[in-house]
Formats: C-alpha cells, sequence, structure tokens
C-alpha cells in the first residue's frame, strides 16, 4: 500500500475515533450538568 493510501486510512480511523471521544465527552458532560440540575431542585424542595 503506497505512503499516501495509508496516510488516507489511518486519518479516517484517526478522525472516527475523535469523533466518537467528543461524542462521549459532550454526553458526560451534559449529563453531569443535569446532575447538577437535579441538586440544586432537590435543595430548593427540602
Amino acid at each position: 500500500m503506497k505512503v499516501e493510501a495509508r496516510l488516507k486510512v489511518v486519518s479516517a480511523e484517526v478522525a472516527k475515533k475523535l469523533s466518537d471521544f467528543e461524542d462521549i465527552a459532550e454526553q458526560q458532560l451534559s449529563s453531569e450538568k443535569n446532575k447538577a440540575r437535579i441538586g440544586k431542585l432537590e435543595k430548593g424542595f427540602g
């Protein structure tokens, strides 16, 4: 396999993994924000 073709394959793999990681990080951040909101609501009713 030529170097250029291999670099394209590796680049695509890296881009996919980065996209997956960004999705996971975004979900985690959203989850943490929701936990904080729930905590504030619970304190308000406590």
